[in-house]
């Protein structure tokens, strides 16, 4: 929002200026509905940016508003409280005093959303139930066929998202709830297993043989399978789903939750199947992706210093009536008990974050036969 563009702007349906304040302070009921009556006709005006009205200026008829300014400081709350005490539903809305050409002006500022707008009781001379609209530079009443409109409007653009974990084996949705057996391991230290060797390597002497030495035998296998085995034991790959319930496509979505990870933890990234040969090829092998996992993108970032783990998924679109499921979150906690995830989505069609709370319930174990299994993986 740029003020001095603003300036510059005819009066309308989504600008109008003011000379002076709007008498709020020490005043009838009469004079407050004032504002009352053009804060609601800007928010139900048909339009497709956001309103504005500017105290201290009078339109410049296509030249640059003429800047007289303002003396009344009110702040923001005071504003939030008087109308939306008055009005059916909340409305969001700002005030803001700035100063132009040395001058002190005041802005109000309303963007598009839900409507219509209107007084649930009588007030300083104006109706409830009263469906005020600006029409170019005027304020009028709705038709009942404008206000259907809008309810329909409402109806069209209703945004709804529903989010929870998805059973990847039935391909079923779970809902916002599942259960994780985390399983805790006797501390082992890694060098002191032993390494992986194939007989055939040593003579009956115990001699190293010489043709040996083209042999692939992985002999850091056991230890790869120790580190293996202590991962997915403790850590789950989870699979969530996000399922577009609105008429609109959801555009760049945007999901975030933070982490707890004294209480809980997650990452991306799990350690390689282990093998007791050696790969030919130790390269990278091309990830290959299909078209839904170019649409998703998961990022995870702890930072241990402050014990937190950052979690976004980026989303290119969602169809509506589509849901599209986002698969490699591995989760897992050493404390059992449920443990809340809160997760904030973002959009670029979405007006406002929108939150949803998961719930993971776990179930910590404890055992000692991790060797025991290394040794026979």
């Amino acid at each position: 929002m740029n003020i001095e563009m603003l300036l510059y702007e005819s009066e309308g349906s989504s600008v109008d200026f003011k000379c002076e304040s709007y008498r709020f302070e020490n005043v009838e009921d009469k004079e407050k509905a004032e504002l009352l009556k053009d804060i609601l006709a800007f928010a139900n005006a048909w339009r497709r940016e956001t309103a504005y009205i500017i105290t201290g200026a009078i339109d410049g008829k296509g030249n640059r508003a003429e800047i007289v300014g303002i003396e009344m400081d009110c702040d923001d709350s005071r504003f939030q409280q008087f109308i939306n005490s008055k009005i059916n539903r909340p409305m969001e809305f700002r005030y803001f005093q700035t100063t132009v050409d040395s001058k002190k002006i005041g802005v109000f500022e309303i963007p598009i959303q839900k409507r219509p707008f209107y007084l649930e009781k009588d007030y300083g001379g104006l109706s409830k139930n009263t469906v005020f609209i600006r029409r170019g530079s005027a304020t009028a009443i709705a038709s009942p066929d404008e206000i259907a409109l809008m309810g329909m409007e409402n109806e069209e653009n209703e945004i709804s998202v529903d989010i929870g974990f998805w059973n990847s084996e039935n391909d079923t949705a779970i809902g916002d709830r599942v259960p994780l057996l985390c399983t805790l391991y006797d501390n082992v230290d890694k060098e002191t297993i032993q390494l992986y060797r194939q007989n055939d390597q040593y003579d009956a002497w115990g001699m190293y043989r010489i043709g040996a030495l083209m042999d692939r035998t992985n002999e850091q296998f056991f230890r790869e399978a120790y580190m293996y085995i202590k991962f997915t034991d403790m850590y789950k790959r989870m699979c969530l789903y996000i399922k577009n319930l609105g008429k609109n496509s959801l555009k760049n979505m945007r999901i975030r939750a933070t982490l707890d990870i004294i209480e809980i933890n997650a990452t991306a990234s799990e350690p390689k199947m282990p093998s007791k040969v050696k790969p030919l090829y130790s390269g990278y092998i091309k990830n290959i992706q299909n078209a839904e996992q170019k649409r998703v993108e998961v990022e995870i970032e702890t930072n241990k210093d402050k014990g937190k783990t950052e979690i976004e998924i980026r989303i290119i679109d969602v169809l509506p009536g589509e849901t599209l499921l986002v698969d490699g979150i591995f989760f897992g906690s050493k404390k059992a008990g449920p443990k809340s995830i809160a997760l904030n989505v973002y959009g670029d069609n979405i007006p406002a974050p929108m939150g949803k709370n998961l719930l993971i319930d776990v179930i910590v174990e404890s055992r000692s036969d991790l060797l025991e299994k290394v040794y026979k993986f």
